[in-house]
């Protein structure tokens, strides 16, 4: 607590000796200044001759850029100088770049020996904006509602210190394409994305900043050290140091596609979030996580155990456990509730991750990348996705339980999974269970989906299973058939089969809609709304030996070719079988009350037949007038 309390005094004075520093001049209104080479500095420095120990000063002005689209652009200059204490606004940012200009209340071209020191750069496109520069300082502003506050790109060697960076649009400060950038003691506050946003750029010191978020996007050789943050971010980069942070929320979080992205990184436990440390095991084979951590980071790992843990953030930022390129982790009795990703598993084979309860996520379990894990007897509610894979395979996920989510289980072009024993239940506009574009050859068995918008949906994939699964839903209000409740729901698909499922109080019990080769057999489907057994511009599909009763339509079949009914119990429903421009190849043993046909064809028969006679009397008395003699008087 007193650590806190210090730390809010630390940051509290650190705003007024900011303020106090930007002291408040009696600002002469002037006309943006141009200055494109050493030569062009005397015409508008109030002082100095260029020199180190004498710069060229430019100070006191308030210059409105909206004209000219730059209140100060200095250009091709190597002579030492100092832009201070003036007030710069209202240089818009526009998409294409003229002269070399960007739309900046202060850029820099091809400079060096600059220094920008207790000015007030509010409203511009970019507040400050450094391109192809070295060797300058940019010191003690106030920087404030531009898009980024301050933006370097291509430039090295530059030094951003003690500065006030708020309510920008995009970032604080954003480096692309630049080393050896020292940005040391700046506060952030309310800038829409990142407070920095360091990318190509490599071995930068980013120290003692206060304020929101510092990414990392391919970078090499960094230090984040001693800095007061809601998180950090690693994006594909290698060789990070990173230290004494104290981290409110986002944590740490790491992403690439490589081992050395995850791996190569010196991140120790002097990083605290909300207070607790952060765990980071590269290379480890054996060991169990100590208690008490704040977020646990393995790569490259072997045989650790991760249990009895509470990752719980705040915000639904950052990751609870992140298990990457390492196999036979067992993750186990955690809570991780609050987090962007409660349990991210990548690149890793051969886990059990099982007895979780994670909650209030955007994913509660990502696997992303990983085969062959045990996903068991974990709960997670009201998460975007509870279990989701991406390009996953051979994974187990069974016993879990899922209520108020996007989709309790989502796979996404991931392969020859057992999914079952799961329940997913309440997600009232969603997704029981979703499989999506190219997941193929998976088993879901003997799962219980209760009260989901859709209860089991397969969109293009093929060569499923959909076996012995119990599905009832509410009904939804939405009369229309995308948006309408639908037990199992087959879209796009070919060679699926529907086996021995019950699907009862659903709007569309089975809905086959686009998909081909379906097998659906062996069903009870009962007091469902609309109907029992749907089949939307589908071909060769095979329905037998199932009971399909007390629904409004048992069969509907819509614009569907090559259609089996074998053997199908079809009783009190209000129409048995309803066809509509369709073709059953055959139909027998079917037991049926009612049996209608109908075409829509005929109607637009009927409709063209009427337009073509409305046509052809409009033509007749047309010509008849024509002939009709005129009389003169």
């Amino acid at each position: 607590m007193m650590k806190k309390v210090v730390h809010i005094a630390i940051v509290s004075l650190f705003i007024i000796v900011i303020f106090s520093s930007i002291k408040s001049q009696a600002s002469a209104t002037h006309l943006p200044i141009r200055i494109n080479g050493n030569i062009d500095f005397s015409e508008y420095a109030t002082k100095g001759d260029g020199s180190y120990n004498n710069p060229w000063i430019i100070e006191n002005l308030n210059i409105d850029g909206s004209d000219t689209r730059y209140c100060i652009f200095i250009g091709n200059t190597t002579d030492y100088f100092i832009v201070m204490n003036c007030n710069l606004h209202d240089a818009e940012l526009f998409r294409y770049r003229i002269d070399f200009i960007e739309g900046s209340g202060i850029q820099l071209y091809n400079v060096t020996n600059g220094n920008i020191s207790k000015n007030v750069v509010i409203g511009n496109g970019w507040g400050i904006y450094l391109n192809y520069s070295d060797g300058n300082k940019i010191s003690e502003n106030n920087i404030s509602n531009n898009v980024d506050g301050i933006h370097i790109s291509s430039g090295s060697d530059n030094i951003l210190i003690y500065n006030s960076v708020q309510s920008n649009e995009d970032n604080g400060i954003r480096i692309g394409q630049s080393d050896n950038i020292k940005i040391s003691d700046n506060y952030f506050l309310n800038n829409r994305y990142e407070s920095i946003h360091l990318e190509n750029s490599n071995t930068t010191t980013i120290s003692n900043n206060h304020g929101q978020s510092v990414n990392l996007l391919n970078c090499n050789s960094n230090f984040i050290i001693n800095n007061s943050l809601s998180g950090i971010t690693l994006q594909a980069c290698l060789n990070i140091n990173i230290k004494n942070n104290n981290l409110s929320t986002g944590g740490i979080g790491i992403y690439g596609d490589n081992v050395e992205n995850w791996n190569t990184h010196s991140i120790d436990s002097t990083n605290l979030r909300n207070e607790r440390p952060i765990y980071y095991w590269i290379n480890q084979n054996g060991g169990t996580i100590p208690l008490g951590v704040s977020q646990i980071i393995l790569a490259n790992c072997t045989n650790v155990i991760i249990k009895n843990q509470d990752v719980s953030s705040s915000n639904h930022s950052g990751f609870g456990i992140s298990v990457a390129f390492s196999t036979k982790i067992i993750v186990e009795n955690n809570i991780a509730s609050y987090n962007s990703y409660g349990i991210h598993i990548q690149n890793s084979s051969n886990n059990v991750i099982q007895n979780n309860t994670i909650s209030h996520t955007y994913d509660g379990i990502q696997v992303i990348g990983s085969n062959n894990n045990i996903i068991n007897g974990n709960i997670v509610d009201n998460n975007n996705e509870g279990i989701g894979l991406t390009d996953s395979n051979g994974n187990t996920i069974v016993n879990n339980m899922g209520s108020s989510n996007w989709a309790a289980i989502y796979l996404h072009s991931s392969s020859y999974n057992n999914i079952s024993y799961n329940t997913a239940s309440n997600s009232l506009r969603n997704n029981g269970i979703l499989i999506q574009w190219s997941s193929d050859y998976n088993m879901l068995y003997k799962n219980t989906i209760l009260d989901n918008f859709e209860g089991i949906a397969i969109w293009g994939s093929s060569n499923n299973l959909v076996s012995n699964n119990m599905v009832s839903n509410t009904i939804s209000s939405n009369d229309s058939e995308l948006y309408s409740s639908i037990g199992i729901f087959i879209f796009y698909d070919e060679n699926t089969t529907v086996r021995e499922n019950t699907v009862i109080s659903t709007e569309r019990g089975i809905y086959n809609w686009n998909s081909n080769y379906t097998l659906i057999s062996e069903n009870h489907v009962s007091k469902n709304i609309y109907y029992g057994v749907g089949l939307r511009t589908s071909e060769n599909i095979t329905i037998v030996n199932n009971d399909i009763s007390s629904n409004v339509k048992g069969v509907y079949l819509n614009y569907s070719k090559n259609i089996t009914l074998s053997n199908n119990v079809l009783n009190y429903n209000e129409c048995d079988v309803l066809l509509q421009d369709s073709t059953i190849k055959t139909s027998n043993g079917l037991i049926s009350d009612t049996y209608y046909v109908e075409s829509y064809s005929k109607y637009y028969i009927g409709i063209l037949t009427l337009v073509i006679i409305i046509s052809l009397m409009i033509v007749l008395i047309s010509n008849k007038r024509k002939k009709e003699p005129e009389y003169k008087m």
